[in-house]
């Protein structure tokens, strides 16, 4: 599924309330919908889990905002997931028709208690 104006880099940013992720996040069925297995198990690990998971949403959503989808038909939850290296630094993982796409795709998350943050910028492989 091909990016709208894909010769050039796009932009995507998402905000999310920690507190409306953490009271979803109560719901199993909501959990598996949106996050993929690796995801939820780095969340449950870390000190404060919802913050990871809200952090988590917001890059979804800022990754589908620099694709111009949002998420629906084109694009499902679990075809965009977040990882983390051995530094903790977070990358974009795109599955299903969404990983034959030649995107070099950068993101930053942050969070405080209250808020998390993502900014996702695509590029296309041959201007990367």
């Amino acid at each position: 599924m091909p990016r709208q104006n894909s010769d050039s880099p796009s932009l995507g940013i998402d905000l999310v309330e920690v507190d409306r992720i953490a009271r979803l996040a109560q719901n199993e069925r909501f959990l598996n919908r949106i996050f993929t297995d690796a995801e939820l198990a780095d969340c449950r690990k870390r000190l404060f889990p919802e913050r990871a998971l809200a952090a988590r949403f917001a890059a979804k959503e800022a990754t589908a905002k620099a694709l111009g989808t949002g998420i629906g038909k084109s694009l499902r939850w679990k075809e965009i997931e977040l990882t983390t290296d051995n530094e903790k630094r977070p990358s974009i993982r795109l599955h299903g028709k969404w990983a034959e796409e030649p995107l070099h795709i950068s993101v930053s998350v942050t969070h405080t208690r209250t808020t998390a943050v993502a900014v996702v910028a695509i590029f296309p492989e041959n201007n990367s």
